[in-house]
């Protein structure tokens, strides 16, 4: 399977909070030791 250069969020998603866009890479992570908690995720702005 061929790689793929990842299109930013933030050119799917023009418009939307930079936080919000954080979050989400924070938890579409592939690797599961980088995702948040619940309770990160809840604190996070």
């Amino acid at each position: 399977m061929s790689r793929n250069t990842p299109v930013p969020f933030s050119q799917k998603f023009p418009g939307t909070d930079p936080l919000a866009l954080h979050l989400l890479e924070r938890l579409l992570a592939f690797d599961p030791k980088d995702w948040p908690s619940a309770e990160e995720a809840l604190r996070d702005p």
